[in-house]
């Protein structure tokens, strides 16, 4: 049975709601949250072959808000699917917000856009490394990228898991997405903003959109990936080390090693990374520690405000603090 929860910036559970027929999935994305309604894409294999569905639940009690049929894969690939339906080897599907919709790359031939009621407004293709029987036989096959999409809202860019020689780009006027296959294209897409791409793999690239062409790159291999681009600087994490990267040059401003894994993510002004044994966020630290109080002060038989509190001052080095 697949389960979706909401928590609560109090760390309480909102809802908690199973999917009917989740047992058919062979692949879901990571939810994303769109208006008043939290979103994820899913692979269903179906006995006349797989499909590509998004599904959306209300925000505010996770009651079901549609559940819309994108597309079958191609035919090439359901061949596959009979092969291995357990697909333990494939990339999941993967979302992102775009234009006023959702974009969804299934990592298995298809990028469609849909639309906030659920309306599947257009369907593209791209060539599929699965539709090559060699890799599409080859049920233990190892893709060296996860397959992402991301967008600032003017432009998006896909890096499919399956087909790993070239990159999506989709800009404010193209009726179709374009292929990339300069500096960077074999990479992970890991940050859109301001027109530029962050890219990184066995090289990380900052690429110009509008131009296709990299602003720069450096010959440096990120394992495991993630990164954002912010006001003048790029960060970019990979396995064992956080860099941060001057924006304009790509030149290194600091780095600094970590217990992997590692992968970071910013929202609301702060930045969390995440490793194997703590989540550890910088950023606005006052107002945690506002909220935390206020917690602590409503319910003093709560003790998960006084644990995070805790938490918070050992990661300012104030340990004698910490056990106060």
């Amino acid at each position: 049975m697949y389960k979706r929860q909401a928590i609560g910036h109090d760390g309480d559970q909102r809802w908690r709601v199973e999917n009917a027929g989740a047992s058919h999935f062979a692949a879901v994305s990571a939810p994303l949250v769109f208006d008043d309604v939290v979103v994820f894409a899913a692979l269903r294999v179906q006995e006349e072959g797989p499909e590509l569905r998004v599904i959306a639940h209300h925000l505010s009690d996770g009651s079901p808000a549609w559940d819309v049929f994108v597309a079958k894969l191609p035919m090439l690939l359901n061949r596959m699917f009979m092969f291995d339906e357990s697909m333990n080897a494939l990339a999941s599907p993967a979302l992102c917000l775009h234009q006023g919709g959702v974009l969804v790359l299934s990592n298995m031939g298809l990028l469609a856009r849909v639309g906030g009621d659920g309306a599947v407004e257009r369907i593209w293709t791209y060539p599929s490394a699965l539709a090559v029987p060699e890799e599409r036989l080859d049920r233990r096959r190892d893709y060296s990228r996860a397959g992402s999409v991301r967008s600032d809202g003017t432009w998006a860019v896909a890096t499919p898991a399956d087909a790993q020689a070239f990159a999506l780009v989709l800009g404010p006027d193209d009726a179709q997405p374009r292929r990339y296959l300069g500096d960077g294209c074999r990479g992970d897409c890991l940050d859109v903003a301001g027109g530029a791409a962050l890219f990184a793999g066995r090289q990380v690239t900052l690429l110009d959109l509008a131009t296709q062409t990299p602003r720069w790159h450096r010959t440096q291999a990120v394992v495991d990936p993630s990164g954002v681009i912010g006001q003048g600087q790029v960060l970019v994490a990979g396995r064992d080390r956080l860099t941060l990267l001057d924006l304009g040059t790509g030149e290194i401003v600091s780095h600094r090693d970590a217990e992997p894994p590692v992968t970071i993510a910013v929202n609301d002004g702060m930045m969390v990374v995440g490793g194997r044994e703590a989540l550890v966020a910088f950023g606005n630290a006052k107002a945690f520690l506002d909220e935390q109080l206020a917690r602590a002060k409503r319910d003093p038989k709560d003790y998960r405000p006084l644990v995070a509190l805790g938490k918070l001052a050992t990661a300012q080095g104030d340990v004698a603090k910490a056990y106060d």
